[in-house]
């Protein structure tokens, strides 16, 4: 039955189908890619795409110096709004809140001041019900 067929037949039909199958997948996965390669070659007026540089596995990103500083600020706000608690004197509190800030000149004027401003202004409404304005926790970074 199989002896009608040569090796040289069977191996050139393989390689045909196995071509068609790759021709299929390329075509179905990667048609824009083969569009605008296609549209590149002619064209010669139009550029080619830029290609990006990779990026270096082993580098990572150089994190800011200041996060672990903002993380141990935040920890001290919410745990001074913390013990305080619904029993919060509002003057009393911005001056705790003050002399803490204080502690911490490096955080002012920086991208971080305006997140730090908006974490007291909720939490001492969560955790104190206190009700305190804009104004009010700005004046905490002199």
């Amino acid at each position: 039955m199989c002896s009608s067929i040569s090796w040289e037949q069977f191996i050139t039909a393989l390689v045909v189908m196995i071509g068609l199958y790759y021709l299929y997948v390329g075509v179905s996965y990667y048609r824009k890619d083969l569009w605008c390669r296609l549209r590149t070659q002619k064209s010669p007026g139009l550029s080619a795409r830029p290609v990006a540089a990779p990026a270096m596995p082993d580098a990572s990103p150089t994190p800011n110096p200041l996060l672990p500083v903002v993380h141990d600020l935040v920890d001290e706000i919410r745990a001074l709004l913390q013990a305080e608690g619904n029993a919060a004197n509002k003057d009393d509190l911005l001056g705790k809140l003050q002399r803490l800030l204080q502690k911490y000149p490096t955080l002012k004027d920086t991208p971080f001041q305006p997140s730090i401003s908006q974490l007291i202004y909720i939490e001492s409404k969560n955790q104190c019900a206190l009700d305190l304005d804009e104004d009010e926790v700005g004046g905490l970074w002199v």
